[in-house]
This record gives structure tokens, sequence and C-alpha cells, in this order.
């Protein structure tokens, strides 16, 4: 009764308003951190997929304009702990020169990759926005590898 006003930032998928008896309070979502892969291959060996019945192998293909290292196509094998063995298939390309497809199972751009694997949008809608492309069935074999997670960063500095 003494407060007249409370701000609160939390993750975008708060269940605040939900537990609240009279839900009608002021919301706002707003983006505030960025995040970047800045090696490929080295995030995909590091990455905690989630654990599966079989193995997943894919030819991912990454577009990076600003990092030409990552502007590949890698071969990804995943075993069922979800831990992923990565190679590089293309040579290193400049920037002046465009990713040659080598019939990747799946591309899209590095910003694309990094907010998926950071468990920002999930692969699903990526693909049905065409920021992810594949001809396969991998859109659902990434939905149960990549784990469900709320990107939030408490820390501000």
């Amino acid at each position: 009764s003494m407060m007249s006003q409370v701000i609160l930032k939390a993750p975008s998928n708060d269940r605040l308003p939900f537990l609240l008896g009279n839900p009608s309070i002021k919301q706002e979502v707003l983006p505030y951190f960025m995040a970047r892969i800045v090696d490929v291959k080295t995030f995909l060996e590091l990455y905690p997929f989630s654990q599966a019945d079989c193995n997943s192998s894919f030819r991912l293909q990454v577009s990076d304009t600003f990092a030409p290292w990552n502007n590949q196509t890698f071969s990804v094998e995943i075993d069922r702990d979800g831990h992923a063995a990565v190679e590089t298939l293309t040579g290193k390309q400049s920037d002046a020169i465009p990713i040659q497809v080598l019939d990747a199972d799946l591309s899209c751009d590095i910003q694309t990759l990094t907010v998926m694997l950071m468990g920002y949008q999930r692969p699903s809608f990526l693909h049905s926005i065409g920021r992810l492309s594949t001809e396969s069935d991998l859109i659902e074999q990434w939905e149960h590898r990549i784990p469900h997670s709320t990107t939030y960063l408490a820390d501000f500095f």
C-alpha cells in the first residue's frame, strides 16, 4: 500500500503477471544484450546439445560477412549424449568470395545460428520465417537437440 511504482527487470518468459490476482500492469519487452558466435566450429563442439536416442549428423552452411573463418560449410555429428564433432568442409573464404554451397542440409547466417543456439528463438520459428533453410526433417531434430532455455542476464554492467 506504500508503493506507487515497482520496476522489475525479468526474463522474457516471466510468469509473474499470470500469478497476480489482478494483472493490470504495464509490461514491456526490450531487447538489451546482443550475442555473437565468434568461432562456429569451437562453439558447436562445446555446445551442450540435448541427449537423444541416436546420433545426428548433417552439413551446416553458415554465412558470416564479418568473420570470414565462419563463412563455411561444416560437417556436424552429435552423439547420443549431446557432444558434437565438427569438421570444416570448405576452406577459409575471403569477404569477396561468396560462400560455396556444398549440398548443405541446413543453412543460415551467423545471426540466426546465434539466436537459435542461445535459446532466444526456436528452429521451427526461424525456419517458418525463412531464416533457417533446409530440405529435410532436420528442423524437428534441431527442436529436440537444442535445449529449451530462456536467454537472460540479470547482471548489468
